[in-house]
């Protein structure tokens, strides 16, 4: 069984996809704006990474789906396992199909595979030894400390773990 508490100082931090297409899927219906199919499909239709597990590794230290957005279940991995989780801007992949409606989006790409919600994408951690199969993206790493930071070309700053929460009262 996996858990969010068995990450380790050292290990990799891995994505099995993209995140943010949803939560754009979601800003241009509520604009009335042209939606591709294959966008609004992701917000309308979402799937569970679950195809991924068959390549988990054995050493697999922690295991989430990314359901509230990736910085605030990276936070959740991180408090769980008291370490900080490190995500490297450069490996955080964007999606195509953000990038295509990018001119029509109010905020920059980061933003939504940050903190948009609905995505289903598996997040995992693993030790730098571990080989994990290639479908799997290693976006970043995990240090002593608390929390989520963002590197950007080497220098790290904490980030605001964005997301949905589900017992805020709104």
């Amino acid at each position: 069984i996996y858990t969010r508490s068995g990450a380790h100082v050292g290990d990799r931090l891995y994505l099995s996809g993209p995140c943010g297409r949803a939560a754009a899927a979601l800003e241009l219906l509520k604009k009335q704006a042209s939606v591709p199919v294959d966008l609004a499909s992701f917000h309308h239709a979402p799937q569970c990474r679950d195809d991924m597990l068959a390549y988990l590794h054995p050493e697999t230290s922690a295991l989430m789906d990314v359901s509230d957005g990736l910085f605030l279940d990276c936070k959740r991995i991180a408090d769980a396992s008291s370490v900080q989780c490190v995500i490297e801007k450069e490996r955080l992949p964007i999606a195509s199909e953000l990038k295509n409606v990018q001119e029509q989006l109010d905020n920059d790409l980061l933003s939504y595979s940050a903190a948009g919600g609905d995505d289903y994408q598996l997040l995992c951690t693993a030790p730098e030894s571990s080989r994990l199969h290639d479908s799997w993206i290693q976006i970043g790493y995990l240090q002593e400390g608390s929390g989520v930071s963002l590197s950007t070309d080497g220098v790290c700053n904490a980030v605001d773990a964005a997301g949905y929460d589900h017992f805020s009262t709104r």
